[in-house]
């Protein structure tokens, strides 16, 4: 079998050797800011000096196993995690400060994605747990049980933190029963577990479930990938995973909702704000990938803009736009035949909708005759839905 050992590898720029912190830029979260932007204003390293950047120092965990975390830097900190361990190391030297180890069976896939910093506190889940531990010692703080994992329940994902907040969620949904459940953990009431259900218990959106019985229960819906949050507005963005199982969708005729979905959710309430489901009866795994990326466009309007696995991106703006419906332009031979999606009813000023992902750089497409469109000129590729309104006497998150 191959092995693969872990390294930390921290690299620098030689001219820049004994200033390597003049622009200091904290990253607390798995995609840097709380909109999942990734973007960084540093600009030390350039396209004219990248070519420099040598390694400046290399921590070895010692641990073979599988590594997706990602880096938080905070106050010269960097944070990573592996499935049972958390890491705290000098960004400047790679010097171990803490090791703090939860061993525990194996669940899911047996990865871990990172952690969240707040408030002198990192959050991480583990197995089917999210704990915090203290950021500067690595002594456990407080732990809160989200599901079992002899069912299949587990928490992969980075969570995200905000305002005294933490939110997190379980994955498993490829596992027979296990639905989604997203989580809310607030400071004055540390555990809470109160969870936002994927799939409700009943409504409007549990009667989108068209053959449940005992030997087929709902299921799917669960997240793996990190939230991302609007503070202004408080609005908690989510993306959901696909319905199961796979391959047979005679199992789980309708839209099956909310799995396969973008949904916004009040992040102090827990009401369900809106919904997209870019994938109507999702057959082949396809669900949301990536946390819905909050960007203002040139004219000032939020845009939320994610990813999935059929290769297209998905960006929506309210209010909605009204929907058609077109059938796929490719459908494999030996696939069955996928149903009619939504699509925008209008285009953007610049007469082009975001179609797939290749649309998000704003550069030349490769096609001759045809260019991108850049996400701050564009509309409504998938319209928002008012979504039917979730369990209620979920939600008590004030203190």
């Amino acid at each position: 079998m191959h092995r693969t050992e872990l390294y930390l590898i921290v690299v620098s720029l030689g001219f820049l050797a004994q200033s390597g912190f003049s622009q200091s830029v904290e990253w607390p979260s798995y995609n840097g800011d709380l909109g999942a932007t990734r973007f960084s204003p540093l600009s030390e390293i350039t396209t004219g000096n990248v070519n420099t950047l040598r390694p400046a120092c290399t921590y070895d965990t010692g641990e073979t196993t599988n590594f997706q975390s990602g880096l938080l830097m905070v106050q010269g900190v960097l944070y990573f995690t592996t499935y049972d361990t958390t890491y705290a190391v000098d960004a400047s030297n790679c010097a171990l400060r803490w090791r703090y180890s939860r061993p525990g069976p194996k669940g899911g896939l047996g990865v871990n994605r990172g952690a969240a910093y707040l408030d002198g506190k990192l959050f991480r889940g583990g197995g089917a747990h999210v704990f915090a531990l203290d950021a500067a010692t690595g002594q456990p703080a407080w732990e809160a049980d989200l599901g079992d994992p002899a069912n299949g329940d587990s928490v992969p994902m980075a969570p995200l933190a905000w305002n005294g907040m933490v939110f997190a969620g379980n994955a498993g949904g490829d596992n027979f029963g296990v639905t989604g459940r997203i989580y809310a953990f607030q400071r004055c009431r540390w555990p809470s577990n109160l969870a936002f259900n994927v799939v409700p218990d009943s409504g409007p959106a549990r009667a989108t479930w068209k053959k449940v019985s005992d030997r087929n229960p709902p299921t799917g819906g669960a997240t793996w990938t990190s939230y991302s949050l609007d503070p202004e507005a408080g609005v908690l963005w989510i993306s959901t995973g696909n319905v199961a199982p796979d391959f047979l969708i005679a199992l789980h005729p309708g839209d099956n909702l909310y799995t396969t979905s973008v949904i916004a959710l009040d992040a102090k309430t827990g009401k369900l704000l809106r919904y997209v489901q870019p994938v109507k009866k999702d057959f082949h795994d396809w669900d949301m990938t990536s946390p819905p990326a909050l960007i203002r466009s040139s004219g000032g309007r939020q845009i939320a803009a994610a990813s999935g696995k059929n290769g297209c991106s998905m960006a929506s703006i309210a209010p909605a736009l009204p929907r058609e419906a077109r059938p796929p332009k490719r459908t494999a031979a030996n696939t069955p035949k996928i149903p009619t999606q939504p699509i925008s009813a209008k285009r953007s000023e610049s007469g082009t909708a975001i179609r797939s992902s290749s649309t998000l750089s704003g550069s030349k497409r490769t096609t001759p005759g045809r260019t991108r469109t850049p996400i701050q000129s564009a509309t409504l590729a998938t319209s928002w839905s008012v979504g039917p309104a979730p369990i209620s006497a979920t939600f008590t998150w004030s203190c």
